[in-house]
């Protein structure tokens, strides 16, 4: 795997919605080779019947000022954001792309690079990791003739089962073979509840830090796809703490 810190630079504030997920989305595929782009886009890493993207992103890092009534966020003219991908070679494609471009538009920001930096992790049986940006886990239900979804939070029964289902998951799409190791998903602190709009849907997801034990291989899979589920719309990265 491959995490990729990049700052972004431009002349004025960056301006964004509140809800902003889907609009750095669009600068990962924008930037990755247009075949490989594609296939992921359209097909991703199967796994039966679920496709898996294998990347992720973090928040914004720094706080954006606030206007309610327009629902904007303005951030300084130099913001950080974090990326995560399962498969090196993806994340390499993106950062050499993102580097040549000029400029770099997000939602109507003109931007350059201005600093990269390029993390490989190593990791052990035993990690501590806090997300950088929310987790979302959930089941979808049948009541009556409509269907709902329930979001479960990292002290529930459900949530450890939900992230160990997922990344078991995510280890047969990309070995192509069943994960055969123990495998632990321990909530040390719960974190605050995002409330999140990607594309006009709602999702309900959490911060807080975690304990990981399993085989390196899936702990390595966590760092670079990230936990639960919605890792390519901006949920479930995360990173290793002391």
């Amino acid at each position: 795997m491959i995490r990729i810190d990049i700052t972004l630079s431009s002349d004025f504030p960056i301006v964004l919605p509140v809800h902003y997920n889907e609009h750095i989305q669009a600068l990962v595929y924008h930037h990755l080779d247009p075949d490989v782009a594609r296939k992921l886009h359209d097909e991703g890493f199967k796994y039966g019947k679920r496709r898996f993207k294998l990347f992720t992103f973090s928040r914004i890092f720094g706080r954006g000022r606030y206007d309610r009534k327009n629902r904007l966020l303005t951030f300084p003219p130099r913001i950080r954001i974090a990326f995560a991908f399962a498969v090196e070679s993806i994340g390499r494609s993106f950062l050499d792309r993102m580097v040549r471009a000029d400029p770099i538009v997000l939602e109507g920001n003109l931007l350059k690079v201005a600093e990269t930096r390029i993390t490989i992790p190593e990791v052990g049986r035993e990690v501590k990791v806090k997300a950088l940006s929310p987790i979302t886990v959930y089941r979808t239900v049948l009541e009556g003739n409509r269907r709902r979804t329930v979001y479960f939070p990292p002290d529930s029964p459900e949530f450890a089962g939900l992230v160990k289902m997922n990344l078991l998951r995510k280890y047969g799409t990309l070995y192509g073979r069943e994960y055969s190791g123990g495998l632990e998903v321990h909530t040390l602190q719960k974190g605050r509840m995002a409330i999140v709009k990607y594309k006009g849907t709602v999702i309900k997801a959490w911060d807080g830090t975690f304990l990981l034990r399993g085989e390196p291989d899936i702990l390595r899979l966590a760092l670079g796809a990230g936990l639960g589920a919605k890792n390519s719309q901006g949920f479930g990265m995360v990173t290793e703490i002391t």
